[in-house]
């Protein structure tokens, strides 16, 4: 298991003052640690691989989901603001054509005139 540089350092500093104080102590651990060398870890302790995996998998997802739904609504957007207008033309709303059609201007026209005429 690895730890940040500040962590570990805070671990080794907390082992060597017990190392200082209970002599005892560290005999001890050292006993423990050569007779559990070969035990594996107890079964509480370990994570299960399938739980890691499914746990990347629904993050993996969920960020597909919320890309997909903001692309749909950007697509969505601006396709409904160019509406009849092609090459990123907008309608003008005083220009009626004689089909009832608003006729378009084009993206850098401010309005001024009619865009038939």
């Amino acid at each position: 298991m690895s730890l940040p540089a500040g962590q570990q350092r805070t671990l080794e500093g907390i082992a060597e003052s017990l190392r200082l104080t209970e002599p005892r102590l560290t005999v001890m651990f050292g006993m423990f640690t050569r007779l559990a060398k070969n035990e594996p870890p107890p079964c509480r302790e370990q994570i299960p691989v399938r739980k890691r995996v499914a746990w990347r998998r629904l993050l993996i997802i969920s960020q597909l989901a919320i890309a997909f739904i903001a692309l749909v609504v950007l697509t969505f957007a601006t396709s409904h603001s160019t509406a009849g207008c092609g090459d990123g033309q907008r309608p003008h709303a005083d220009a009626v054509s004689v089909s009832h059609q608003p006729t378009c201007l084009a993206p850098g026209s401010a309005g001024a005139g009619l865009a038939g005429k």
